[in-house]
This record gives C-alpha cells, sequence and structure tokens, in this order.
C-alpha cells in the first residue's frame, strides 16, 4: 500500500530473519491514523524514494536507510556475485544444505552483514524498531531501545572437579532474565541482546559470541584437565575487559610507572649493489657478497617485570600465574596516554615507527642514538642492545677535530677523535676507513660506528 508523504506518516525499521542471511533490517514509512497511530497502511523506504519523505526523516534516518539498502537479498547478490542471477539460483549455488565448500564464501557475507547489523544499531537510539511478522507486516512486535548503559558481571566459580561460568546482565542495577525467555542476539560486534522485546546493548562492548551459550543453558562447566588453557585463552581476555567475580582463584589489580624500552637488534641481508662509504657500488669485498647490516628499533614499556609491546595498547594486560594449583590473575593497569606520548616523541625524533617498529641503516641508527641520546635519558627510555652478533655498540657522545698544517710541499691533517672517554687515534680510524668499514673496535670492547658525515671531512 502506498504511504502519502502529504498525511501524517512515520519512518520506522523492521528486522527480519532470512532463511539464509540470517537477521536483516528494512526500512519502512507508516500512515498514521488521526490520533498519530501506526496504521496498516506502509511501504519499503529505500535512497530512491527517501526524498519524497524528506519532510520527515533527520540526518540519521538517511543513514540508517542507506546501510538497510546495502542488507538487502538483491544488494547482497549484486555484491558477491558478477552478473546477473536470480536469487533462487545463488542460494542453490553458494547455500546448498549439507555443503561446507562454501563456508568460507558464506563467512565473508555474514562478516559483511554483521558490519552493518552493528552500524545500524549504533544509530538506532531513538528510533522505533519493530519484529517483522511472518506475513510481512513491519510493525507486527515492537522492540523498545535502551540506551547503551546495561553492565555485564562474568561468574567462575572453581572447585576441585571443574569450574562453573555464567554471566549476569543488569540495566539500572536490576537483573535481566534472559535465559529461559525468548532472547535472541541481534549482533555479536558488539552484542545487541533482545529480551522481552527490549534492546539492551552495553556500556563496554562485549561480543556476542560470548553470551550465546546462555541463551538456552545456565552456566557451562569447564573439566579440571581443560581449565588451564581455558583460563589463559578464555578467562584472561574477561578478566582484563569487564567485571569478574571470581571464586576458588584471585584476581590482583596492580599499577606501575611505565618504563619506554627502545630495543635494538641487528638486521643483516645480503646485497648484490651495495654503496661503500665513498659511494662507490660494489658487489663483494675481496671476494665476500657485501653484506648491508641494518638496525631494528622495537618500542616496548616496562611495568615493574612485566613488559607490552607499543603496538598492543590495550588499557588492562593480565597475567595469568599458576603456583601449586592456585591461579593468580594479575591485572596491569597500563597509561595509554603516557605510553603514546612516548611514541610521538620518538615519531618527531625522526623514528618512522610503523606498529612500534623501525628499520634504519646501522650508520643511521647510531648516528640518531648518539644525536638524541640526552633526550632519551632525559626521558627515562631505555635503550635495549640485543640479538648483535656478540657485538655492543658504543651510544653517547662523539667528536671529531682536524688540524691541518701547512709544509712546503704538502699538508699534513691531524686528527683527534673521540667516543666518549675514548681517544682514537687517526692513523686507525684511516685504516678502517680505507677497508671499506665503518666499524672500529673501542678499548672497551664495544663498537664504535664512524658517521658518514665524517668521510668527506677526511679525504
Amino acid at each position: 500500500m502506498t504511504v502519502s508523504p502529504s498525511a501524517p506518516f512515520q519512518i520506522i525499521y523492521s528486522v527480519f530473519s532470512h532463511e539464509f542471511l540470517g537477521l536483516l533490517f528494512e526500512s519502512f514509512v507508516v500512515q498514521l491514523d488521526e490520533k498519530g497511530r501506526l496504521t496498516l497502511r506502509h511501504q519499503n523506504i529505500s535512497a530512491k524514494n527517501a526524498a519524497e519523505f524528506a519532510c520527515g526523516l533527520d540526518e540519521t534516518d538517511y543513514k540508517l536507510i542507506e546501510i538497510m539498502d546495502g542488507m538487502q537479498q538483491d544488494a547482497v547478490i549484486r555484491k558477491f556475485h558478477k552478473g546477473k542471477i536470480k536469487p533462487r539460483d545463488f542460494f542453490a549455488k553458494y547455500y546448498p544444505k549439507g555443503d561446507e565448500d562454501n563456508k568460507l564464501f558464506q563467512q565473508e557475507v555474514q562478516k559483511y552483514l554483521e558490519k552493518r547489523r552493528g552500524r545500524a544499531l549504533q544509530l538506532i537510539q531513538g528510533k522505533r524498531l519493530f519484529e517483522m511478522g511472518s506475513d510481512g507486516e513491519p510493525t507486527w512486535k515492537e522492540i523498545t531501545v535502551l540506551p547503551p548503559t546495561s553492565t555485564i558481571l562474568f561468574h567462575f566459580r572453581r572447585n576441585d572437579d571443574n569450574t562453573h561460568y555464567f554471566p549476569t546482565i543488569k540495566y539500572n542495577g536490576e537483573k535481566i532474565e534472559f535465559y529461559s525467555k525468548r532472547s535472541y542476539i541481534l549482533c555479536d560486534d558488539p552484542a545487541f541482546l533482545v529480551c522481552d522485546n527490549t534492546l539492551y546493548s552495553f556500556s563496554s562492548p562485549v561480543n556476542g559470541k560470548k553470551l550465546r551459550p546462555f541463551l538456552n543453558k545456565k552456566y557451562i562447566v569447564v573439566p579440571k584437565n581443560k581449565e588451564d588453557e581455558y583460563y589463559r585463552v578464555f578467562v584472561a581476555p574477561l578478566v582484563a575487559a569487564f567485571d569478574v567475580y571470581a571464586v576458588g582463584f584471585d584476581i590482583k589489580t596492580e599499577r606501575y610507572e611505565p618504563v619506554p624500552r627502545l630495543s635494538m637488534s641487528e638486521l643483516a641481508m645480503n646485497t648484490g649493489a651495495f654503496t661503500d662509504l665513498f659511494g662507490n657500488q660494489t658487489t663483494s669485498l675481496n671476494g665476500t657478497p657485501v653484506e648491508e647490516v641494518k638496525i631494528l628499533f622495537d618500542v616496548s614499556f616496562d611495568y615493574n617485570t612485566y613488559n607490552f609491546r607499543a603496538d598492543n595498547a590495550m588499557t588492562v594486560s593480565v597475567d595469568v600465574e599458576n603456583d601449586a594449583e592456585k591461579y593468580t590473575f594479575r591485572r596491569i593497569v597500563r597509561k595509554n596516554a603516557e605510553e603514546l606520548r612516548i611514541i610521538n616523541l620518538l615519531k618527531e625524533l625522526g623514528l618512522e615507527l610503523r606498529n612500534s617498529k623501525c628499520t634504519l641503516s646501522q650508520s643511521q641508527a647510531i648516528d640518531w642514538l648518539n644525536r638524541h641520546n640526552k633526550i632519551l635519558k632525559n626521558e627515562g627510555i631505555l635503550v635495549v642492545q640485543k640479538n648483535l652478533r656478540n657485538k655492543r655498540y658504543f651510544i653517547g657522545e662523539m667528536s671529531i677535530s682536524l688540524e691541518v698544517r701547512e709544509n712546503i710541499d704538502w699538508f699534513d691533517i691531524n686528527a683527534t677523535v673521540r667516543f666518549g672517554e675514548f681517544e682514537i687515534p687517526f692513523k686507525e680510524l684511516r685504516r678502517v676507513i680505507l677497508k671499506k668499514g665503518n666499524e672500529i673496535v673501542l678499548p672497551n670492547g664495544e663498537i664504535g660506528v664512524i658517521p658518514e658525515s665524517w668521510i668527506p671531512r677526511l679525504f
């Protein structure tokens, strides 16, 4: 039935179950009666005809319409199949009963739809949402949409034989009895739960897959021989992200000041063409393939005895300890803002970090460390050398001073080279450079790297 845009109407959103695609949304306009109530007169609204009903739509409605248009059967078929195909042929081809060959294809379709479900539900606040009737009536049963303030508490009870696990959900302090009622998960990521014709979402996002098992059972039993793996793989992430009530094991929250750690290691690669310190192209030295040395920087943070990579920016990290069958979950609360400040500082100093890592040539890396050594120390950034093939680089102040003495027929160059407290004879420096090297062994066994910028001054 056609809805007149010149008479009172309202846009509503309806959820229905598709035989193959699962739960989908569709948008409708519904004519209102003289008392402002919904009538049975309705029609689908899409991007094609939304302009006709512009007087009753806001910006969020247009976004929802666009999202839901992309979820419709025909839109899904167009996205995942090239060329024309009838819907029944599409589903016969990709969704045959008992066929496992198309599982990956079906999973990709669900990822696409799940993303749109999540986007739609995050915009649905303040809108009217319904379950569609089996006869296609879009306003069959209204779903009350609550603000995303529900909370979840996970319970674990460990005894001598097993561990019982179950969640409780509360809204405004009242427990929601979602077990044994007509409840279902409308979206997994993040979770949206429908219970008693009410849509619940959570102040701390949770994946719906963690709730699905409890729609038809009160608790899960974890056998004793599976508990260690279960605690480390499943329970630890829950302890990090949610409130957990535990009986039979301890949960301790610890807070420390982060200590930045800049680890450096060598990456050696044979290269077919190498530019030596004098700008000459060479492929080998004395018949041996040239080995180009690069330095890998990796940023992490120490919290007391714990170390966390910078690219794993969880607010809370959990360490699981098992001492004589007694489990302790240690929640280390991280200071993400301080970690981000250090990361941004290192970037400002010239490290092009990607996933907390950066690779530079050996000369560039040592030069960068030497130039910024004072800043690194002032910021408390530990520079840790590892996997350097029994080498340890000198990191500190380096200097070179040149004195040219003019004689009758020639010039003498007198150079003073210092690596920290060590003064290196110029003839030793020259010997290394003439052999196309750039490393010099200091009296304390550390390796001083000759900066490329020194070469033009010496020759």
